[in-house]
């Protein structure tokens, strides 16, 4: 077992792979009464708590909202309180410990974060290769859907992790922030958010101009929307797949989809 030299109370301890543990002897602190409010309680032992925080590159830095994991999910001290001499290097050889870990996950971190950005990158190109290649209209929205599904998942994963944020996950894949934002609101709702599409993105489903769609809506040959905001008509994507699905193969034009 790793021994500290203790002799001359130093203030901190440094371990060669650059770990600190500062420690305070003979301190005072308050705490509180669990029962009574108001009611302070004073203190007095040795003290030791890790110096900053391992693998930052700012270690006096507040921890930001999805970084607060590394402390939690070990369920570990970052500091000990009322340490008698006897137990010193115990807990000093423990706060070492946990700040080994607490480096090693933020490498890891940092490691999964870099490569969910390149699967984001990798999908996104995915998803645009697939609009713009020359295979037929249903085969092309087809190849779009799969990999718009593929996209989402690892979207949804780097969410929930809280590895990236909504402009990061914008900047590295094609989706726009409106997008992301509604896969942000399937995250804390835990239900997906309704997409709808308008008539541009409907008519690009369909294979037709624009100009078509809205001379067919005007004949009541499109699916009644299903939302209306401003003015403009909204229709979920499960309309236009069940109306594409019926209208596809009966005439529509697939050689303008673009």
């Amino acid at each position: 077992m790793t021994t500290f030299d203790l002799t001359n109370r130093p203030t901190e301890i440094t371990t060669a792979d650059g770990i600190t543990v500062e420690i305070r002897w003979d301190a005072e602190w308050r705490r509180p009464d669990t029962r009574q409010a108001d009611t302070w309680h004073v203190e007095r032992g040795h003290c030791a708590n890790l110096h900053g925080r391992p693998g930052h590159p700012d270690p006096f830095a507040e921890p930001t909202i999805g970084e607060q994991w590394r402390y939690t999910w070990m369920d570990r001290p970052t500091s000990i309180e009322g340490i008698d001499d006897a137990d010193m290097d115990d807990a000093i050889a423990l706060l070492v410990d946990v700040g080994r870990a607490i480096r090693t996950s933020a490498t890891l971190r940092r490691q999964r974060t870099e490569r969910t950005i390149e699967v984001l990158q990798t999908h996104g190109d995915a998803r645009h290769a697939a609009l713009t290649s020359g295979t037929p209209g249903p085969e092309r929205w087809q190849a779009h859907q799969t990999a718009t599904a593929q996209l989402h998942r690892v979207v949804l994963a780097a969410l929930r992790d809280q590895l990236l944020s909504e402009d990061q996950i914008a900047d590295a894949s094609d989706l726009t922030h409106d997008q992301v934002r509604a896969l942000t609101a399937e995250v804390e709702y835990g239900r997906p958010a309704t997409q709808y599409l308008g008539d541009d993105a409907f008519a690009r489903r369909l294979g037709i101009a624009v100009t078509t769609l809205r001379s067919y809506k005007s004949r009541g040959r499109l699916p009644k929307p299903d939302i209306e905001l401003g003015g403009a008509d909204g229709w979920s994507v499960e309309t236009v797949e069940t109306y594409a699905a019926t209208k596809l193969g009966q005439g529509t034009r697939t050689d303008l989809m673009h």
